[in-house]
């Protein structure tokens, strides 16, 4: 019996040493920590905002390292309030799911393109516009649009998303695999990577969309004739060796349309994000916007496609007057198609075409 009290009251002796020593060394820190450190009130600085990018480009490319640049801006000028986590290369989203991945919450701020948005106002920067200017020219006129038309955005944030900033894109062009063309007539029976554009289907051939990954594929083997993009595209993605001819409606610098790029960010996280670190972001991506209008490998790639012997379609004036025929349909169905959903379609792309002309 003395043998167990012994026992007992050891083991209360140590168990009250151990609790007086942590104790004691919780309750007097020797340094402060957090802004108590520099004379603040709270007792620890307050956590980062960890915000998740994804696109599908690749790091190693111009794009990917302006991306790059943009993030590394957005944490050094908040001064680390902000933290970016950033995944290339469709390692988070592929390309097909960037949208949907964005408005869901996947990712906070994604890459995304006009095309990609299921809103139909907002495929406005889609339509075809025959001898759009080019990229400087019809970027002014997207930015003056998304900033003086709210119903852009509120289309978006019913998608639970919004622009942070957007480019144009350099003017479309058609490139063909193994035959020219000239009018739309000759499009009858080909298959065409673009997006689901309408000029293609208007007439006569067949539209199909293909993630960047498939292009070469498609072309290569067959599955499509020729793609509708822009110069600058070819040559990230490689394609330049397939190619035999190019049409360009108006010349090298102006195009059959032009959509819209740039980043769009999660409707919930935007609304958490303080006001100023939401005024820091839109101007880092403005800034993103200016470096990578400076962009020029398009006219490296239309400058080797020359010296490959390419056939460089120009048309004329009657011509090109053909595929503004052929679009006006597929402008007035979306028009028509937007309005019923009670959007203002008709008075926005007339308003498109004035900036247009106002920024040429």
């Amino acid at each position: 019996m003395k043998k167990t009290h012994l026992l007992l009251l050891v083991s209360t002796l140590i168990v009250a040493l151990l609790f007086i020593g942590g104790c004691g060394k919780g309750a007097t820190p020797t340094e402060p920590s957090g802004s108590e450190a520099e004379g603040g009130e709270a007792e620890g600085a307050a956590e980062p905002i960890k915000l998740i990018f994804a696109t599908w480009e690749q790091p190693s490319t111009y794009l990917g390292q302006v991306y790059q640049q943009a993030a590394d801006r957005i944490e050094e000028e908040t001064g680390g309030r902000v933290i970016m986590d950033c995944y290339f290369s469709g390692s988070l989203l592929e390309y097909a799911d960037m949208f949907s991945g964005v408005s869901s919450g996947r990712c906070d701020i994604g890459t995304a393109i006009s095309s990609m948005i299921p809103g139909k106002l907002n495929q406005i920067f889609d339509q075809p516009y025959v001898g759009i200017p080019d990229q400087l020219e019809t970027t002014k006129a997207f930015k003056e649009l998304l900033a003086t038309t709210p119903e852009l955005q509120e289309e978006m944030e019913q998608l639970n998303a919004r622009w942070i900033s957007l480019r144009a894109m350099p003017p479309y062009q058609l490139h063909m695999v193994n035959k020219s063309v000239r009018v739309p007539s000759e499009l009858k029976g080909l298959t065409i990577i673009a997006s689901g554009d309408t000029i293609v289907d208007t007439s006569g051939g067949s539209s199909i969309d293909s993630s960047p990954a498939d292009m070469y594929m498609n072309l290569e083997r067959g599955l499509a004739d020729g793609m509708i993009t822009h110069w600058n595209a070819i040559v990230t993605f490689g394609l330049k060796e397939l190619f035999s001819s190019h049409t360009s409606f108006g010349g090298t610098h102006t195009g059959l349309k032009a959509a819209a790029i740039g980043w769009v960010i999660n409707l919930d996280t935007w609304n958490k994000l303080p006001a100023d670190i939401q005024e820091k972001i839109v101007e880092v991506y403005e800034w993103a916007d200016v470096e990578l209008g400076k962009h020029v490998e398009g006219e490296e790639a239309q400058e080797w496609s020359r010296e490959q012997g390419h056939e460089f379609v120009e048309l004329t004036a009657d011509e090109i007057e053909l595929w503004k025929e052929v679009a006006k349909p597929s402008v007035d169905k979306w028009i028509a198609d937007v309005e019923a959903e009670g959007w203002p379609a008709g008075d926005i792309y007339a308003k498109l075409a004035e900036l247009i002309e106002k920024h040429r």
